[in-house]
């Protein structure tokens, strides 16, 4: 919400003033955004007053946008991703081989058989009909369809693992990453794949640009722009007691790592949001937010994005450099997050429920 505040005071010296400032505020978090005026004559503090009204009416059209639960709790599967190929198609994955599909920007929800009890983990389409699935026992899917049907590709010598991150460019060329520490390339939709890496352990999270650059993930931040064929390695800069698990780039340069509790046991109410726009050669601290963890980001350029985790979404229109809560609810408990533009977004629970972000 923007605020529009008259301040009226004398101080000291004797003299009557008045400040008139614009003040945004979400939640128990504001900020001072403009001085529209100072001064001490009140006769031109009234005639100011008249357009303070369309200043408001202008404010009010600035507004974030709205969070309206879409998919309420209907099964006992637990959920991982959440993808939408654009503002109407999208695509939910879970455990027993679970698949959720909307054709109208997930007002309705509808089953697609994956043929498997495997638990499905990660989700991407490059279209409305082209997209991959994956999940454990080497589990790899593929339509052409939008889902209407899927096919089963095999993945190398992987089938004992479980595939936690997929990411295609398009149709022919894609990443895998398992939880043996693998990470694999495609460049023929998924019929072949070759090991590119091999970490000791734990999967990675991908972020993918074109057909030779790709970065992952794994404690530190693992980058090749050939391939697969070089790779080089930055530190993450985690503060004491953090950790993270999933990040968003969406350019080369620009990157967001979200933290979560790396102590194993001690209690923390705030988290801070990572940030890089050197590629992850360097990293800055956000303001510590006020949340139980945050599991999922995304961001549409390199200034607009949305972090999330328990009960709380927090928006920055800068980079990070500020965050505004957004939304709250006690039903939220967001595990995977996704955005087609600024005025179209969609975050999944563990719990199969889904929340729908819209803007005008």
């Amino acid at each position: 919400m923007t605020e529009i505040g008259i301040h009226i005071g004398i101080p000291v010296s004797g003299w009557l003033y008045y400040k008139i400032e614009v003040v945004s505020v979400r939640g128990s978090l504001s900020k001072n955004l403009q001085i529209l005026e100072w001064g001490n004559d009140m006769k031109t503090l009234a005639s100011f007053l008249p357009i303070l009204f369309l200043l408001v009416n202008c404010s009010e059209s600035n507004e974030d946008g709205h969070w309206s639960l879409v998919r309420d709790q209907e099964d006992d599967i637990t959920y991982y991703a959440i993808q939408f190929a654009d503002e109407n198609h999208g695509w939910i994955v879970g455990y027993q081989g679970t698949i959720m599909n909307t054709s109208n920007g997930g007002d309705s929800w509808q089953s697609q058989s994956s043929g498997l009890i495997s638990n499905l983990w990660d989700i991407s389409f490059v279209d409305k009909d082209m997209g991959w699935i994956c999940g454990a026992n080497g589990t790899l899917l593929k339509t052409e369809n939008g889902g209407a049907t899927w096919t089963t590709l095999l993945a190398g010598d992987t089938l004992d693992g479980i595939f936690v991150s997929v990411a295609f460019v398009d149709e022919n060329f894609g990443w895998l990453s398992n939880n043996n520490g693998s990470i694999l390339k495609t460049i023929d939709g998924g019929l072949s794949w070759e090991l590119k890496k091999k970490h000791s352990s734990a999967g990675s999270r991908l972020a993918v640009f074109d057909a030779l650059t790709q970065y992952h993930l794994h404690g530190r931040l693992y980058r090749t722009y050939d391939g697969g064929s070089n790779w080089d390695t930055v530190d993450v800069a985690y503060p004491d007691n953090y950790t993270g698990w999933v990040m968003h780039f969406p350019d080369k340069d620009h990157g967001f790592i979200p933290t979560m509790n790396g102590t194993g046991g001690m209690f923390i109410t705030q988290y801070p949001v990572l940030m890089t726009d050197d590629a992850g050669q360097s990293w800055q601290e956000s303001s510590y937010l006020e949340t139980g963890g945050l599991r999922s980001v995304y961001f549409v350029d390199k200034n607009t994005g949305w972090v999330a985790g328990s009960n709380q979404v927090y928006s920055t229109k800068d980079g990070g450099e500020h965050w505004n809560l957004e939304f709250e609810s006690s039903d939220f408990y967001a595990k995977d997050m996704h955005f087609v533009d600024e005025f179209h977004g969609w975050t999944v629970n563990y719990d199969g429920r889904v929340f729908k972000y819209t803007k005008n």
